[in-house]
């Protein structure tokens, strides 16, 4: 506790007071001191004690208070520093809080993403099986057509069927009526160009004979004037069948056909016979040039009733109808 102001003015008057009677003394008495300045007086030892005890307690209250403000100026500051880092602290926490937010929703809607993906795919295979069963019931009431290539077009339908019994039983050597047959034009009628026909048998019997002796029709030495017997292909089955061919012709498959509807192809001359039912079994199939193909229209290791058909639809894509 400091001294109270009243009481500290007090002692300074009363300092004040015995220095001047000092004073006063040394000029009635002429006492004089020779090591001490004549104008400063020399104080009692009673003076002396008197005066170093009021320094003391001036000395203590000026550094008590001080010492306070200084005090409660660093708390003060302390104080803003500590409510800053709090500020700056709950700020992050809530960052944290919304990262850890986000990311979980993240996770939920990759999972989301996930199951869809995963259902999607089931859906896509499910849709393409049922593509094939289609495909395949489409090919069924096909089973019993050939296509004619290359047959001169009569003026009309009944013209054309005479010219179709005649074909089969001087060529092939399978009789047939024309009460047998049913038979259509693809395409439109073109000036100068013959369209490709497509017949119907009412017996699957009679329609595989006369497709097994198709080779029969081929000229030799002259393959583009011959007339060509093909299966009759859904749409799927023709695409597949030119996407198969071209690979044979830029040499990544060794021979591509089709036969009774299906698809096959061979990847090298030695290799094995495989159906092929879509787009992705073909590119499983691709081989490097290296591998051995067919040359100048020669091909091993292939039935013979087909290799006359090979040889000549590497140019030839029948069933391909611009109109």
């Amino acid at each position: 506790m400091g001294r109270p102001k009243g009481k500290k003015k007090q002692d300074e008057e009363q300092l004040n007071t015995a220095l001047n009677q000092k004073s006063a003394e040394k000029t009635v008495n002429g006492n004089e001191s020779p090591t001490v300045d004549e104008d400063i007086p020399i104080p009692s030892q009673e003076h002396c004690t008197w005066l170093l005890n009021i320094i003391r307690l001036h000395a203590t209250e000026i550094s008590t208070e001080q010492l306070r403000e200084f005090e409660n100026s660093k708390v003060h500051q302390l104080q803003q520093q500590v409510e800053k880092l709090m500020n700056e602290l709950r700020t992050m926490m809530t960052a944290v809080e919304e990262v850890d937010f986000l990311k979980s929703e993240n996770i939920k809607k990759q999972k989301k993403i996930e199951r869809l993906e995963y259902q999607n795919s089931r859906r896509q295979s499910e849709i393409q099986e049922l593509k094939m069963k289609v495909d395949d019931l489409q090919q069924k009431e096909l089973d019993h057509c050939i296509q004619i290539v290359g047959l001169p077009e009569a003026t009309d339908e009944a013209e054309d069927v005479k010219k179709i019994t005649k074909l089969v039983k001087d060529k092939l050597g399978v009789k047939i009526k024309s009460t047998d047959v049913e038979m259509h034009r693809l395409g439109k009628k073109k000036s100068g160009k013959s369209r490709n026909t497509i017949i119907r048998l009412k017996d699957k019997q009679t329609r595989d004979n006369i497709y097994n002796q198709r080779k029969k029709l081929i000229k030799p030495g002259n393959p583009t004037g011959s007339i060509y017997l093909n299966d009759t292909l859904t749409v799927h089955r023709q695409q597949l069948l030119y996407a198969a061919r071209k690979l044979v012709k830029a040499r990544k498959i060794f021979a591509a056909w089709s036969q009774q509807g299906n698809i096959l192809v061979k990847k090298a001359e030695n290799s094995k016979i495989i159906q092929v039912r879509d787009n992705i079994n073909l590119t499983e199939l691709r081989l490097d040039e290296t591998e051995h193909h067919m040359e100048d229209g020669k091909s091993q290791g292939l039935p013979s009733s087909i290799t006359s058909e090979i040889t000549h639809l590497s140019d030839y894509e029948y069933y391909i109808d611009s109109d």
